[in-house]
């Protein structure tokens, strides 16, 4: 056995050496602009705060659209049929500009069109007149009267 071990590690001695002749040694990676990390940084955290007010904003434009121009009752319970597939339908277009590779700003797309959907009755109060020339009057009627 003992020639056997040594024929071993002489076969692992070769392979270590032969590798550490091919393979160049791995030094600090340094950019020499350092603005670009900058811009980078500012970019990754400005995005997703963009798609998280673009999501509450499809939310709003999508009911508007759904109430005003094709005629669908509103619902105040969960999202109509209707009215969902008109917010679905712009919160994938909005998507889209994001890319698919964005996968932080999609999730931000849906969360911020979940908190406009579930502060509804909150926001609706605060400016009834502005809610009544975006929404239907008879549905901030509504969501008045459910939030009193």
């Amino acid at each position: 056995m003992g020639i056997q071990d040594n024929d071993f590690a002489a076969r692992t001695k070769r392979v270590q050496v032969r590798s550490r002749q091919n393979a160049p040694m791995p030094g600090p990676r340094r950019n020499s602009d350092d603005s670009f990390d900058e811009q980078a940084m500012s970019r990754a955290i400005l995005i997703p705060q963009l798609a998280l007010v673009l999501g509450a904003v499809a939310l709003v434009a999508g009911r508007a659209i759904a109430m005003n121009y094709l005629d669908i009752t509103p619902s105040t319970d969960l999202l109509g049929f209707g009215e969902g597939c008109v917010i679905v339908v712009l919160l994938v277009a909005i998507g889209a500009l994001f890319g698919k590779s964005n996968l932080l700003a999609q999730g931000a797309l849906v969360i911020g069109a979940s908190l406009a959907f579930l502060a509804e009755g909150y926001y609706i109060p605060i400016v009834p007149e502005l809610m009544k020339a975006i929404y239907n009057p008879g549905y901030v009627g509504l969501v008045l009267l459910n939030a009193g």
